[in-house]
């Protein structure tokens, strides 16, 4: 099974994707970019954003959206290896959208993470989702965003 050590490497980094998942699910952008080491890196299917200033960027732009249009970012069949002071973790995403009558499936998908432990604290230095479809996006995101991200990720 692995040493105590290894096991509580392993909870920490399910509980960082939790974190994550929160912080972004509530708005807490402060909390949402300080998953990440400061090079950290979040690739999605409609960009790429590198390092804690475009980080912070995207998540606010993206709160306002978030309250408008809540989501839930749900985390499943979360794999980890650790090596040392890095890991890997893999799992699946459901992420649903939350209506007054009920919930609202957008889309599943398949993170990649590598995460770094720094000063004692699990950080992803690289999030990598891939999404099932994105035919849900104009639902969530306004098209402005969908036309500059999808520009930016041509380029």
């Amino acid at each position: 099974m692995g040493s105590v050590a290894e096991v509580e490497d392993k909870l920490a980094i399910q509980e960082l994707i939790a974190r994550y998942n929160f912080a972004l699910n509530f708005g807490d952008k402060e909390g949402w970019v300080n998953c990440f080491t400061e090079d950290g890196v979040f690739e999605c299917p409609f960009a790429i954003f590198k390092g804690h200033t475009a980080l912070r960027q995207y998540i606010t732009e993206r709160t306002a959206e978030r309250q408008e249009h809540p989501v839930r970012h749900l985390a499943t069949n979360i794999i980890v290896e650790v090596q040392g002071d890095r890991a890997t973790a893999q799992f699946y995403l459901l992420t649903l959208r939350v209506h007054p009558e009920g919930m609202q499936m957008l889309t599943t998908g398949v993170y990649h993470d590598q995460v770094r432990k720094i000063n004692g604290s699990w950080r992803f230095s690289h999030r990598k989702v891939t999404l099932d479809n994105t035919a849900w996006a104009s639902q969530v995101f306004p098209q402005s965003y969908l036309e500059k991200s999808f520009l930016a990720a041509k380029q």
